[in-house]
């Protein structure tokens, strides 16, 4: 996954309804591509490296390890961006886990079960109602809603 560093110009706090993420005015952050892309078409969101103005390049020991401090915080940036992809992947997982369990959990509920579970989606079922229909049904729900 590549990184885009790029910073929001605007003068007012911007919340992006897609991420969550809310900018401050003149916030600079590093954001994966896929979320870069859609901002950059906005005017108040550039890449920050074509904000900043070419330097001179001296030779130096002084700007080379300015250079490689800043690779570095650039690292830690990248490797704490990927920290937070993956505990959100851990997440959805989880969810996903619990979904699994709870549809198998559904196969084996009789009647009565089941419409005591699909209760909790403030749904009723007519007494007259299959097990195999309500079985399909409460999965539906279960996908819709996720686990209660």
């Amino acid at each position: 996954m590549n990184f885009v560093r790029i910073t929001y110009t605007g003068r007012k706090l911007y919340r992006d309804r897609a991420t969550g993420h809310v900018w401050q005015p003149q916030e600079e952050r590093l954001v994966s591509e896929v979320i870069a892309k859609p901002l950059l078409k906005f005017v108040e969101f550039k890449r920050t490296a074509d904000l900043k103005p070419a330097e001179a390049q001296e030779p130096g020991q002084e700007q080379g390890a300015a250079q490689a401090i800043q690779q570095t915080s650039e690292l830690s940036e990248q490797e704490i961006a990927a920290l937070e992809q993956q505990a959100l992947d851990d997440k959805a997982k989880e969810v996903d886990d619990q979904r699994e369990a709870m549809l198998i959990t559904v196969l084996g509920m009789n009647k009565t079960a089941l419409a005591e579970y699909a209760q909790k989606y403030d749904h009723t079922f007519d007494t007259k109602a299959k097990v195999d229909d309500m079985r399909i049904t409460v999965n539906g729900l279960i996908h819709q809603f996720g686990v209660r």
